[in-house]
């Protein structure tokens, strides 16, 4: 297929992953191993679809599943609104994560205007 194919599939995976991350990662939200387990779903999936579509020649198809598996990963990680694992390291070496919990905690304290 074309070039035009190829980014459209791209970006229509990356939306969608991201969309459907974020749906997933809010259901799973406090429960670590169905984040983990779900984050290794994504990779299987996405490498059997990857798989698929450079074995039968579409481009399009292996290009989107790249697309699709960086977006679900990021989608699920910013649904489940919490620092897990490495991320958890980085983001307290960095004082993200401390940062990010002070304003959810400033904003629930300010009274409704």
């Amino acid at each position: 297929m074309s070039l035009a194919a190829t980014i459209v599939a791209v970006l229509v995976g990356l939306l969608g992953g991201i969309f459907g991350g974020l749906k997933l990662g809010e259901k799973v939200r406090g429960r670590a191993g169905a984040y983990w387990a779900l984050n290794g779903i994504v990779i299987v999936v996405c490498m059997l679809i990857d798989f698929a579509g450079l074995a039968l020649g579409y481009l399009w198809l292996a290009m989107g599943a790249v697309g699709l598996m960086g977006g679900a990963i990021t989608g699920l990680k910013y649904g489940y609104s919490e620092s897990i694992g490495i991320w958890r390291t980085i983001d307290m070496l960095t004082g993200t994560d401390v940062q990010m919990r002070e304003k959810e905690d400033d904003a629930e304290d300010q009274p409704a205007s």
